[in-house]
């Protein structure tokens, strides 16, 4: 009779290992579906309206959120059995099925009635590229779900393939358009379901490399078959421009127009003018001029009648600073009236490259002038660290229309119109300076004339003590032209009064272009215009205002956003805004109906016959759906106030994807070990702690680093970022851990549970900072994250069955 064997006996393991390639594969996927979900906000902002650039966020994360709903309910003998064939197929589908959904975005007009928002456009939209994106949460799923005891390294897999489709979309765009990158982010899927096959028998790795042959054949095929290029932009059929490029966060087109006045937004009426010129055009949405010059200023004198040359004529003779280039209009504008030395700042590379070479023959080489220099580079910046003084900074109508890799117009984070960067520019500006800034003019009520007022008293009480800003500001206006909306106001703010003789000037100049003067030294007669400057209890007019015009902060800085909650529908002026807020709620319900239909009620049904053991199962629903609320909450809060410090919504979403998710990786990497030394709660405590801290010392160390190049701005944001980062990337593998002690837990519902949340929070995020401000939105992440924490201890202490 054999003796017993005295070792106690190995526990059974938990999990097959990973095969080889899966890690690869896993990377492959992750770096093709965020690859994806970037380029497609740069698509949507140029299809359709600057609205829907938000749904790219939510609906990569609803397909994937339903691509674990279909892992969870798939037969056990399938995930054990067939483990790498349904990997390599769904990547292999996730690949071809976003190839085929980028050729029906790109070639149908989804807004063929002109409409600027649409439900059902919106709705099929949003189930049309959630198929791509759900193949992809089948994928990833299944990979981290079916090694648990591997699941640290899987993640970290995950979220660094995810962290290089930041940096790869930023280069491929330029190369390859919106349209191929598209292409090429399915064929690096369909790379990832060969390294699923590479473990499986011949037909299947067979499948595979067809499946990424076919994938590359079609991309060399539409690439140089133009099949990858748009159709129609915001409902509108696609004229071919004579010159079109894409960058990261634009796409700008050329387009010839017929000889006539000039195109623009200040010029008199009175002016007869025939110019040549051609339309610069951002997104199918914001146009700027590109005017003939051939180097004669006397050729372009009819600048000098332009609404926003009126600082030029108060303070001639000078030195100007233009933030935003565009097509040169603000340039020729300062030379024409005068100004000895033009600095033109532009964010846009692709902008100079258009007006300084594609097209520098027929706009005279503005960049070759003694008299002007042309700067790449985000204006507040350059202007912080410049060390300058300016006679006048002008800032016409800033703004693309246009959404960004961030989000929509209304909701657009712009640095440019907020009392921190209005006490930049005044500081730098000579003692004679003026700072000119142009903005719509809605005669029914001039809702952003109004807000430009409010920062201008704002800016001059904050940091010069100034109480009545009356003789502070100069405003004119010029009401709509027959057949349009919108006029344009200019405003003109100065460190020290202006004179009895700057009235003059302005008043002359009113009436010699049939302009309004609204504001002058002893001149203000609109009642509103007065109490916005002047009166002592401002605070208290604004809130019983229908509209917030409080003067914008870079803790909460949406210029173009004034709806109040609870603003009456009917307010004028406010179509764009309430068009905005309609989508937002729309969208708002969708993602809720959607995730109920497809994750909630699939899960619920799920469950009936299955043999799971529930023990602990609540606590950690609730952790799992408190860490993909606060990532959310946390990520798009940093992106938001990154923006700011950084210049661009590019900068701040790169940086922040890449640094939370590549340190996120390295975090689950570390996760096992170091939760082993402190165990989980402790790591949720020091976490809680340090994103405390983070909420507490960004906004001081980026008004420290504002004034420091962008490269040197980039690599505080990463070094701040990263040790939040790094922590943030332990919770999830922890709790899967915890998880993983009842062998009967449904580890793929809590996949989906944390994808879910995190759907509804990326919306949710959006409209806490519209209303709440930046800093609140963290708040609240952090207060999810410290449930979290409360959550994994009560899993932690539950008894597991045997």
């Amino acid at each position: 009779m054999p003796k017993p064997d005295p070792r106690p006996a190995s526990p059974p393991p938990l999990s097959p290992p990973a095969a080889p390639g899966t890690y690869a594969g896993l990377a492959l996927v992750a770096l093709a579906t965020l690859l994806a979900e970037l380029t497609l906000m740069r698509v949507f902002s140029v299809v359709l309206h600057y609205h829907f650039a938000m749904v790219a966020v939510s609906l990569a994360l609803f397909g994937m959120t339903v691509g674990a709903v279909i892992v969870h309910l798939l037969p056990e003998r399938v995930k054990a059995a067939r483990r790498s064939g349904v990997l390599a197929l769904a990547s292999l589908l996730f690949g071809l099925s976003l190839a085929a959904a980028t050729w029906i975005v790109l070639t149908t007009n989804w807004l063929p009635a002109g409409s600027t928002s649409d439900l059902g456009a919106l709705t099929s939209l949003y189930l049309l590229l959630a198929v791509p994106f759900t193949f992809s949460g089948i994928a990833v799923s299944l990979a981290l779900t079916g090694s648990v005891r591997q699941v640290n390294r899987l993640y970290a897999a995950d979220l660094t393939g995810a962290a290089a489709g930041c940096v790869i979309m930023a280069v491929a765009i330029r190369w390859l358009g919106g349209g191929g990158v598209l292409v090429a982010a399915g064929l690096l899927a369909a790379a990832g379901g060969c390294c699923f096959s590479w473990g499986g028998r011949w037909p299947l790795r067979a499948i595979a490399g067809l499946g990424l042959a076919s994938l590359v054949v079609l991309l060399a095929l539409g690439t140089s078959g133009r099949w990858f290029e748009l159709r129609y932009t915001k409902g509108r059929p696609v004229l071919p421009p004579e010159f079109e490029a894409w960058n990261a966060f634009s796409r700008i087109g050329v387009w010839e127009l017929i000889p006539g006045h000039p195109a623009g937004f200040g010029g008199s009426i009175e002016d007869p003018t025939i110019v040549e010129q051609k339309r610069l055009d951002i997104d199918a949405a914001a146009a700027t001029p590109l005017t003939r010059f051939n180097g004669d200023l006397g050729t372009v004198s009819w600048f000098r009648k332009d609404m926003t040359s009126l600082g030029h004529h108060l303070r001639s003779g000078g030195k100007v600073l233009v933030i935003g280039v565009g097509g040169g209009r603000d340039v020729l504008i300062s030379l024409a009236c005068g100004q000895k030395l033009v600095v033109g700042v532009e964010l846009n590379d692709l902008v100079l490259r258009a007006l300084n070479q594609d097209f520098g023959d027929f706009t005279g080489h503005l960049d070759r002038r003694p008299d002007v220099r042309m700067v790449n580079d985000e204006a507040r910046s350059y202007i912080s660290r410049s060390g300058e003084q300016y006679d006048v900074i002008t800032c016409s109508l800033i703004d693309t229309w246009a959404a960004t890799a961030a989000g929509a117009f209304v909701f657009t984070e712009n640095g440019l119109y907020t009392l921190e960067a209005w006490r930049t520019f005044l500081e730098h500006l000579t003692d004679r300076g003026v700072l000119v800034v142009t903005r719509w003019y809605d005669p029914r009520f001039p809702t952003e004339v109004l807000r430009l007022l409010s920062l201008a008293r704002g800016t001059l009480e904050r940091y010069w003590g100034v109480r009545d800003a009356t003789n502070y500001v100069v405003a004119v206006k010029r009401d709509p032209p027959p057949g349009a909306r919108l006029g344009v106001g200019t405003v003109l703010v100065s460190r020290t009064p202006f004179t009895a003789q700057d009235r003059r000037i302005a008043e002359q100049f009113c009436r010699d272009n049939r302009f309004d003067l609204l504001v002058a030294p002893g001149y203000c007669p609109r009642p509103d215009v007065k109490l916005i400057l002047s009166d002592p209890n401002v605070r208290e007019q604004y809130a019983g205002m229908p509209v917030d015009i409080t003067p914008p902060t870079d803790d909460r800085p949406f210029f173009f956003h004034m709806l109040k909650l609870g603003t009456p529908a009917d307010v004028p002026a406010l179509d764009r805004n309430m068009e905005a807020m309609q989508i937002l709620n729309r969208f708002i319900s969708l993602s809720i109906v959607l995730t109920l239909v497809f994750v909630v009620l699939p899960l619920g049904l799920g469950a009936i016959g299955k043999q799971y053991h529930y023990a602990g199962v609540l606590p950690l629903l609730g952790f799992f759906a408190a860490i993909g609320l606060g990532f959310m909450l946390v990520e798009i809060s940093q992106m938001q106030r990154l923006m700011i410090y950084l210049g661009h919504p590019l900068y701040g979403v790169a940086v922040v994807l890449f640094s939370l998710l590549l340190a996120s990786g390295l975090g689950s990497l570390a996760s096992k070990s170091v939760s082993g030394r402190l165990g989980p709660g402790k790591v949720m405590a020091v976490l809680v702690a340090v994103l405390l801290a983070f909420a507490l010392l960004v906004p001081l160390v980026s008004a420290w680093g504002r004034a420091w190049p962008t490269p040197a701005r980039l690599a505080l944001a990463l070094a701040t970022l990263l040790p939040m980062g790094f922590l943030m990337g332990m919770p999830f593998p922890m709790g899967m851990t915890t998880a993983s002690r009842n062998p009967r837990a449904p580890l793929a519902w809590y996949w989906g549970v944390n994808g879910a949340t995190s759907v509804l929070a990326s919306v949710l995020a959006m409209a806490f900072s519209l209303y709440w401000g930046v800093t609140v939105t963290c708040g609240l992440g952090l207060l999810c994250y410290l449930a979290a924490a409360t959550c994994l201890v009560l899993a932690s202490r539950t008894k597991q069955p045997a």
